[in-house]
């Protein structure tokens, strides 16, 4: 009930601001970044695909984005014995998509801050690598797949390279803990670049 509620709001916000910046430019924004730190890195786990996320953001305003993101990375869990001596091990394709809305500070100079809220789902397919799939489902409550509603803030910066082409690094609660990446920015008009302020 409370994340619908903060998401409710989060719309009525964004649109008051969209109603009150007609006569700002249209800017659309793309990020694709990697990972630096898995989110399951706490679990000891071999990362066998690293982190990957994607985003598309629209500004309603020079200071708010909404948009949409989504990662996914491939894990191996680290090799534990079984009750009998043997040894079990599994793989974790995950996938994680959703919204986000974010804040953003003022440019200075090349540098840009923003924070915000994502919300979102998480899906987990786990396949067994090692040992006995029915030992892990009776004692380890293993399920194939497993899905969950998730709900995060991010805090980040933006570095503009040249006028459409950005890197920024992100902290938060996604595919991984840590990212960095490359974003492009579209103005009015359809070109890519920085919109004047």
């Amino acid at each position: 009930m409370k994340i619908i509620q903060i998401t409710i709001a989060i719309i009525c916000i964004a649109m008051n601001i969209q109603a009150q910046s007609m006569r700002q430019p249209v800017k659309l924004e793309a990020g694709l970044a990697i990972g630096l730190l898995p989110t399951f890195l706490k679990d000891h786990g071999k990362t066998i695909v690293q982190p990957l996320a994607l985003t598309a953001s629209y500004r309603l305003a020079p200071q708010f984005s909404l948009g949409l993101f989504g990662g996914f990375s491939v894990t191996d869990t680290r090799r534990e014995p079984a009750i009998d001596g043997s040894m079990t091990q599994c793989r974790n394709r995950f996938i994680s998509t959703g919204l986000r809305a974010a804040i953003h500070t003022r440019h200075i100079e090349k540098w840009e801050a923003y924070g915000g809220v994502s919300l979102g789902m998480q899906f987990s397919h786990l396949s067994v690598l090692e040992g006995d799939i029915n030992y892990l489902k009776q004692f380890k409550q293993f399920r194939t797949n497993v899905s969950r509603l998730s709900y995060t803030g991010f805090i980040g910066g933006r570095y503009r390279i040249s006028p459409g082409v950005g890197v920024f690094g992100e902290i938060g609660l996604g595919v991984s803990l840590l990212t960095t990446g490359v974003q492009l920015r579209w103005h009015k008009g359809g070109k890519v670049g920085i919109a004047k302020r």
